[in-house]
């Protein structure tokens, strides 16, 4: 996980939200900001090792990188990230 908590580790390029999610009306800005930091939430150990090794070389990333928050009435959001897209899709967990 990144140390530096206002450096940006995660090019999310561009942003899409879920028509879902849109229609909650809630501020996702934060848990992207969170994402764009290496902060990976409530993820599986494979899932931060595989975020970890595609922050190490940025120049050969393949994979997605995703995270996992919660939002304060409780309901999970996803955050996954396609580096070679430019792409960024925010989602309800069930999507």
């Amino acid at each position: 996980m990144n140390n530096d908590k206002t450096k940006a580790l995660v090019p999310t390029g561009r942003i899409l939200i879920s028509e879902h999610l849109y229609a909650l009306r809630v501020d996702v800005s934060p848990y992207i900001m969170r994402h764009k930091r290496g902060e990976w939430g409530n993820v599986t150990t494979a899932m931060k090792q595989n975020n970890e090794r595609e922050m190490q070389k940025p120049e050969h990333r393949r994979l997605y990188i995703r995270s996992r928050h919660q939002l304060p009435d409780g309901t999970d959001i996803r955050i996954v990230t396609n580096p070679q897209l430019g792409v960024t899709c925010v989602l309800l967990s069930g999507e």
